[in-house]
């Protein structure tokens, strides 16, 4: 079963150096974004922050020793390793047009952060 995450959120965990040191590579994957396969030639790290992205397959080789996971491991448990370190969430909305601007306010005084799609 394919994880499912945003374009943002998987920018931010392909582009975060802990869990990418020079070294760690990712082999056999397949991306799937917004119902197209990526091409192997595309790089991950270009699909657009409101891109819907399914980590079908793949393994992550070469993992730094101190996440204490071994070498290897599948691309979906690493993200979801990865995730579980983070001290944000995103959130992805879907929302009445004439609430959105509520929904935007109380996101804000709640302390988070609105990007526009």
């Amino acid at each position: 079963m394919a994880t499912t995450v945003s374009g943002l959120e998987f920018k931010r965990f392909y582009a975060d150096p802990a869990f990418w040191p020079e070294g760690t590579w990712h082999d056999d994957t397949v991306l799937v974004v917004d119902g197209r396969t990526l091409p192997d030639d595309d790089d991950p790290a270009g699909v657009a922050d409101t891109a819907t992205v399914e980590l079908c397959s793949g393994f992550v080789c070469e993992i730094p020793a101190g996440l204490g996971v071994g070498d290897d491991m599948a691309l979906a448990d690493y993200f979801l390793l990865w995730r579980k370190q983070q001290t944000t969430v995103t959130l992805v909305v879907e929302c009445l047009r004439e609430k959105v601007d509520s929904i935007k306010a109380v996101v804000v005084e709640a302390g988070g952060e609105v990007r526009e799609a």
